[in-house]
């Protein structure tokens, strides 16, 4: 189950699927995720979208600009941090 520091995860993920850390403080949060490692069912619930939603996978090709983009990232991620 993701647990997610941004607000995009609303436009990409289905409600109820992931845990939005910004909700809580970081007690709260070990609590919940303490409950839900405690609570099996509860943690089933996290999983219910698959009721109502499916996902496809779509394979990416070298002729992806979207993939094409990504490799050129890294390179550039490289290239200006040559410690990594």
């Amino acid at each position: 189950m993701p647990i997610s520091l941004a607000n995009w995860q609303e436009s990409f993920l289905p409600p109820g699927s992931y845990i939005n850390a910004q909700a809580f403080d970081l007690k709260k949060l070990g609590a919940l995720i303490d409950y839900l490692i405690r609570n099996p069912d509860m943690y089933e619930f996290f999983f219910d979208w698959k009721n109502y939603y499916y996902y496809t996978v779509r394979p990416r090709h070298w002729w992806d600009p979207d993939y094409k983009d990504v490799c050129q990232r890294m390179k550039l991620f490289k290239l200006f941090n040559a410690d990594v």
